[in-house]
């Protein structure tokens, strides 16, 4: 069973980054040095998908009492229970964030706007994650680097790790 603080960790991440993206949901499965690129295969196969309601109030109230930067809203703990299981297919999943560098690579391409955050010299270093993304802006990224943002379940299944 997850610890209340992995929890958080976990909502947390969530909530502030942009993550991995996916692509080729519908290869065959095989280990990983068939993976394209810098991309992970997550194997096929059933999690335990969120949490239930007693540890969902527990992380709710550590998370009031956190000295966090950012603030955590009320709705990151809506429809999180009761845990199940749920099955999914394998799946690839890029091994590292989106990078400024590759996301201003896309900005240069398409003529995207640029991010919040983007001209601030503590977040935009070349090898950093982009920062200040919105949903459509990482779909359309996905989209020019021919990937797709993973569903909520194929992300909970990857930050949840192989232990669940």
């Amino acid at each position: 069973m997850k610890t209340v603080q992995g929890c958080i960790k976990e909502k947390i991440i969530v909530l502030l980054f942009l993550v991995a993206i996916l692509s080729f949901p519908g290869m065959a499965i095989s280990d990983d040095s068939s993976a394209p690129g810098d991309m992970i295969m997550v194997p096929a196969g059933p999690f335990l998908m969120g949490v239930d309601k007693e540890v969902n109030e527990k992380v709710k109230k550590m998370s009031k009492r956190a000295k966090l930067k950012y603030a955590v809203s009320r709705e990151a703990f809506h429809d999180e229970g009761p845990a199940h299981n749920v099955i999914l297919d394998g799946y690839y999943l890029d091994k590292y964030e989106v990078s400024n560098k590759q996301y201003g690579d896309f900005m240069k391409a398409t003529d995207h706007p640029a991010p919040a955050y983007w001209d601030d010299h503590r977040r935009n270093k070349p090898q950093q994650p982009v920062s200040g993304v919105n949903w459509n802006d990482a779909n359309s990224f996905c989209s020019w680097a021919n990937k797709r943002l993973p569903t909520e379940a194929e992300w909970e299944k990857a930050a949840r790790g192989p232990d669940g």
